[in-house]
């Protein structure tokens, strides 16, 4: 068997992936460094690129997610690697609050139809208001997971996918929304 590579910390030379993973005092070091050294730039990154962003959040992100991968950085371009999970995290977040603000625009904006474009199944138009007016009393969250089921049509792991959570605790949060509507609803009709 030929000789393996050593470094003086008396371990697998550090171009290993597996130097850093078999030893958590090292990959500790080795984190906290890649974090002292590039945590500026990547906030200075973001703040710059992304003015509307959460930057404590898409830092937070980016950050945890090196230290799940911390054995896929190579350590030559630590800095770009962390400005790229930085900038997909940013643009996912811009991109979901765009969409949220477009469907909580398009929510606002419902009109009630006509009398003759009623259906059988459709509600009178009093009853729409005070519906109407109990969903806008929901919080944003209650708004979102409200909108994703009853009229995206969102179930099970996709409406637990959308909201980037698991399946049953988006059933229990999709289940305490429609509680809190009903009961502003019900508070509505009580004379």
């Amino acid at each position: 068997m030929g000789d393996v590579p050593r470094d003086d910390r008396s371990g697998p030379a550090s171009s290993s992936p597996m130097a850093v993973s078999r030893h958590p005092a090292r990959r500790e070091a080795r984190f906290e460094e890649l974090f002292r050294a590039h945590y500026r730039s990547v906030e200075a990154f973001v703040r710059g690129q992304f003015p509307g962003a959460d930057v404590a959040d898409v830092l937070s992100t980016t950050f945890a997610t090196a230290w799940r991968r911390l054995d896929d950085i190579r350590v030559q371009s630590e800095r770009g690697w962390l400005i790229g999970v930085a900038n997909n995290t940013a643009l996912n977040s811009v991109r979901g609050r765009r969409r949220r603000n477009a469907r909580d625009e398009a929510y606002r904006t419902i009109t009630v139809r006509g009398a003759t474009e009623l259906h059988d199944h459709d509600v009178a138009p009093e009853t729409f208001e005070l519906l109407r007016s109990a969903f806008e009393r929901l919080s944003a969250s209650d708004r979102e997971i409200i909108q994703l089921a009853a009229f995206d049509g969102l179930t099970g792991a996709d409406l637990g996918a959308a909201l980037g959570i698991s399946s049953g605790a988006a059933a229990v949060r999709l289940h305490r929304a429609r509680e809190r509507f009903s009961e502003h609803y019900r508070k509505q009709e009580q004379p």
